[in-house]
């Protein structure tokens, strides 16, 4: 998964993938990961993380769940 650009782009480092679904027909790899972001509130963010190879998109974060504490988001039970 490359997600270097989109982590770039909320200026943070993923933390801790939580689970992965690898994709198969008719779906695309993700991620549910934890970013850690350079921001005043919530710094710790639940994300799923969409591979670039969905229909041709670069790779991105969707459907944050945002927390104060690095606990707070280990705690997320979603799954990919």
């Amino acid at each position: 998964m490359n997600l270097d650009e989109a982590l770039r782009e909320v200026n943070g480092e993923i933390i801790k993938v939580l689970d992965i679904h690898p994709g198969g027909e008719g779906t695309y790899p993700t991620a549910i990961v934890v970013v850690k972001r350079n921001a005043p509130l919530h710094p710790y963010v639940v994300w799923r993380a969409v591979d670039s190879s969905r229909d041709g998109q670069p790779a991105h974060f969707q459907s944050g769940n945002y927390c104060e504490t690095l606990e707070e988001a280990l705690q997320d039970s979603r799954k990919a």
